[in-house]
């Protein structure tokens, strides 16, 4: 095993935490979203669901950035292909997570547009999530 220096085990501890973080927002935002499908939700029922997919769009940009800086940093330790079958995964739901954005639609403005953000928003969550346990039960 190679010795790594403080930083790359701090980016290490910040990543594993926004691991951890990652299935309640994504539950939380999952049934914001369906409030909002089924037309229940309030102005403040979409105020929350554009909060929350901001802190998971924060919670990607935190997560990629440690977790690509310390696969460079660990690029010569043992293990390698499954830290690069982790990040290609993540890279992956890091673009769902991108195209969720821009695909927003409002039901009143498009019910099949609105659903189209939602089944992208879930296969990004599920790309996420198989690369997520997949570490977990790997490390």
């Amino acid at each position: 095993m190679v010795d790594h220096g403080d930083m790359y085990y701090t980016r290490l501890t910040i990543h594993r935490l926004g691991s951890y973080a990652m299935f309640p927002l994504f539950v939380t935002e999952y049934f914001l979203g369906d409030q909002l499908l089924d037309e229940e939700g309030s102005g403040g029922s979409k105020g929350a669901h554009t909060l929350v997919a901001g802190g998971i769009a924060a919670l990607f940009a935190v997560n990629t950035v440690t977790g690509l800086w310390n696969l460079w940093d660990a690029r010569h330790d043992e293990g390698a292909a499954r830290r690069y079958l982790h990040a290609g995964l993540l890279l992956a739901a890091d673009a769902g997570c991108l195209l969720t954005a821009t695909s927003a639609e409002s039901p009143a403005e498009s019910r099949s547009g609105a659903e189209r953000h939602r089944n992208i928003a879930l296969g990004s969550m599920g790309v996420s999530a198989v690369g997520t346990v997949m570490m977990w039960l790997w490390k």
